[in-house]
């Protein structure tokens, strides 16, 4: 494909509210995935071995961050015609109001490449997908919008937009996050392909509707069905997942610890490319013992890790047990701690002693949290010695949503026994690992923890 025959725009711009303090001060593209990737990657990734020319990167929250991450994806010159255009809201352009109203703002943008299609795609989707199939399967149908569909378990409907399509693949009814009882589980993976004059045309009618939410899949592809549009669904039987909240995050990284993976990371024919990593080898003590798990760059292992994820520059220190767990970049588990069933997030600290796991009771006992299938400690977070992940149910922490738990940075400054510029983490100053490799937990001096170490314990 190149790009007069199709551009592609990603929806880069959520704040991710679903994936709590993961996202709190963090973009949510750039969430960390499979232990040295990020969200975005897939999306980026696909579009490279698509062969698509223009890649335009909708930003609105944190884009700075994302900016400067993508343009550290030196692939892209080499693959693209064109390459990757950054396009945040604000500036020339209001703030977009939603994800139709983000590629509306770029009428003029896609305008300059005179494109016939636009694919539309999100950047919190773990898959891979040859989008020049995409194309043929839209051109063949002599469709306006094509939409890849994919089976998804029937309690999980709700989830997303659901589709009813005939044999030729053409969709006859849809149903966005429908409540009720529906009569097909084909789910909208939020991947379309419209031919240019068909998008353009729907995005000013609905720029001109009050009423309209401005979204894909609540306004435009209902609005064009009910229009007489020609709207089809592409069958996709790959592996595929929404990763926008915790719980489908966490199930989606143990998918790559399945024997055999459900979705592997190793294929070299369809690499996943990323940016701004460059890791040393990691450490594995003769005392660690690592078990059917993948370990990044960088990190030091000394205790026992299980069916985890290990993400680069982490540091798991002796007596710690880490089961069924992810723990991303620069996440700093100390002596004797147990982590079973979580994600800690990037430059986290878990303090010696400390127990995280999934609350049994508010997890699986009914209630909001029954739905819960692990436990959570944000970006920058920090848990402090003696706490025990009783975390639904704890005055300190805060349960939310789909997780059973939310321990944000802002509730846990100044946890016990952290010295930020001392670059200690709750060890004895004489330890090298942890005077030495506290740091590298992302404490990094100026997280909100204790910067003083006269008031080691204090809280702030």
């Amino acid at each position: 494909m190149k790009s007069s025959v199709c551009i592609a725009m990603i929806l880069a711009g959520g704040r991710g509210e679903r994936l709590g303090s993961l996202t709190t001060d963090f973009a949510k593209p750039l969430v960390s995935f499979g232990g040295g990737y990020h969200m975005i990657d897939f999306a980026l990734s696909n579009c490279a071995h698509s062969g698509i020319g223009a890649i335009g990167v909708l930003t609105q929250y944190l884009s700075a961050e994302v900016h400067e991450y993508v343009n550290s994806i030196e692939v892209f010159g080499q693959c693209s015609d064109k390459g990757i255009f950054m396009r945040p809201s604000g500036a020339d352009r209001g703030r977009y109001e939603g994800t139709a109203d983000a590629v509306f703002q770029n009428i003029d943008f896609i305008d300059r490449f005179n494109p016939e299609h636009v694919l539309i795609l999100s950047a919190d989707h773990i898959y891979k997908m040859d989008y020049r199939k995409l194309l043929d399967f839209h051109r063949r149908a002599g469709a306006d919008i094509t939409i890849a569909a994919a089976r998804v378990p029937w309690s999980e409907t709700s989830q997303f937009g659901i589709l009813e399509a005939d044999a030729s693949g053409k969709v006859r009814t849809f149903h966005e996050k429908p409540r009720g009882a529906v009569a097909s589980n084909l789910a909208s993976m939020g991947v379309y392909m419209f031919s240019w004059k068909e998008l353009r045309k729907n995005l000013i009618a609905d720029n001109s509707d009050s009423v309209s939410r401005h979204d894909f899949g609540k306004d435009i592809i209902p609005a064009a069905l009910s229009g007489g549009g020609a709207l089809y669904a592409y069958p996709f039987d790959g592996y595929w997942r929404d990763v926008g909240t915790i719980d489908n995050l966490w199930r989606a990284n143990m998918d790559l610890l399945s024997d055999p993976p459900k979705f592997s990371l190793a294929d070299e024919t369809w690499r996943i490319y990323t940016g701004g990593r460059h890791p040393t080898p990691s450490y594995v003590s003769a005392r660690a013992h690592v078990d059917g798990s993948l370990i990044g760059g960088g990190c030091s292992i000394f205790g026992r890790v299980r069916h985890s994820i290990i993400s680069d520059a982490c540091v798991i220190r002796e007596g710690a047990e880490v089961v069924d767990s992810v723990i991303m970049p620069h996440a700093y588990i100390g002596k004797g701690v147990r982590v079973h069933r979580a994600v800690v997030g990037p430059y986290a600290g878990v303090m010696d002693g400390v127990t995280i796991m999934e609350n049994p009771v508010a997890g699986f006992g009914g209630g909001a949290a029954a739905k819960a299938a692990c436990a959570a400690v944000g970006y920058g977070g920090a848990v402090g010695f003696g706490a025990v992940g009783d975390l639904g149910r704890s005055g300190d922490l805060t349960g939310a949503g789909d997780l059973v738990s939310l321990i944000s940075p802002a509730r846990m400054r100044g946890a016990a026994g952290l010295v930020g510029a001392a670059g200690l983490v709750g060890a004895d100053p004489a330890d090298p690992v942890g005077a030495g490799l506290g740091c590298v937990a992302g404490l990094r001096g100026a997280a909100g923890l204790v910067a003083d170490p006269a008031r080691t314990g204090a809280g702030l």
